[in-house]
């Protein structure tokens, strides 16, 4: 590991204009420990796993920090200013976050913000993670998702670019088993012709609740722009959905599917060249959307 933090009790620590790289278990490592006021700045952490060195595939990130040990806690963090590279590898991500659900004092108090995060196979990876600000950052080229977020609340998620820049990754955000999250000002585009072979929508939402959506762009996005299942107060507003491709792939710009309940999409910009716009079970309004045009 490049800086591993192994089940020590510090506060106050600053990693800033350093460059980690070729760690096999990770560039910045924390484990088992309890953590407050950590800032990493102005560094470039690049290609921290297990592919430089030609050993068997181990989950492991860029920057990991694992606080399902009992007693363990990482709060009070900034991620900020930082290139953060990597090659796609198995169970690999940028940057992974892991707590247990119902944790005491799990994983918050953070700012992810003002980063250049690409190609692994999760960019960012949150599981059990409470109050924590992702804004800023160009996030781009996943094995999986840009964005992946598991069991987390009070997370707000704005300004970011998410997208691919090579045909063989893939783009897309999806949020699971998670509620009272913000994801504002985003623009998510597949920028490819033939649409990304995962066959994911560039937004998913599943089994969340109060989950608003607001002022955000979807861009090409294959099968779906927002793809929603088993939501409830979940609300999608303000957004511009489109398909710019010369033999248009979109089958449709919003979809709800499901249980759930008391969700809305008004108020959308859905371009003509998306066949199906708003495809919804019982359990969400539909009103105030301009649709072709």
């Amino acid at each position: 590991m490049g800086i591993f933090l192994d089940r020590v009790n510090l506060h106050q620590i600053n990693i800033a204009g350093s460059h980690i790289s070729y760690n096999r278990l990770g560039g910045i490592r924390i484990e088992g420990s309890e953590v407050r006021n950590l800032q990493i700045t102005g560094n470039d952490i690049e290609y921290n796993n297990h592919r430089a060195h030609g050993t068997k595939p181990e989950p492991t990130a860029e920057i990991y920090v694992d606080t399902t040990a009992e007693g363990s806690s990482v709060n009070e963090l900034t991620v900020a200013s930082n290139t953060i590279q990597a090659t796609v590898s198995s169970g690999g991500a940028n940057i992974r976050i892991l707590n247990h659900l119902g944790k005491d004092r799990p994983p918050g108090l953070w700012t992810i913000a003002g980063n250049v995060i690409g190609s692994q196979e999760n960019n960012v990876h949150l599981t059990g993670c409470y109050g924590v600000v992702i804004s800023g950052n160009c996030i781009y080229s996943c094995g999986q998702r840009n964005l992946l977020i598991e069991n987390s609340s009070h997370l707000t998620i704005g300004t970011n670019s998410f997208r691919r820049h090579t045909s063989s990754m893939h783009t897309g955000v999806r949020l699971v088993n998670s509620h009272d999250c913000l994801i504002n000002g985003c623009t998510i585009e597949d920028q490819e012709p033939g649409g990304q072979k995962s066959g994911a929508s560039l937004l998913e939402l599943e089994q969340c609740r109060r989950i608003n959506v607001s002022g955000c762009q979807f861009l090409g996005g294959v099968p779906y722009g927002v793809d929603a299942r088993d939501c409830s107060q979940t609300n999608i507003s303000g957004c511009t959905i489109a398909d710019w491709r010369e033999e248009k792939k979109t089958k449709g710009a919003i979809r709800f599917r499901g249980n759930g309940g008391a969700n809305l999409v008004t108020g959308n910009i859905i371009s003509p060249d998306v066949p199906r716009p708003v495809l919804v079970d019982p359990g969400v309004t539909v009103k105030d959307n301009l649709i072709g045009g």
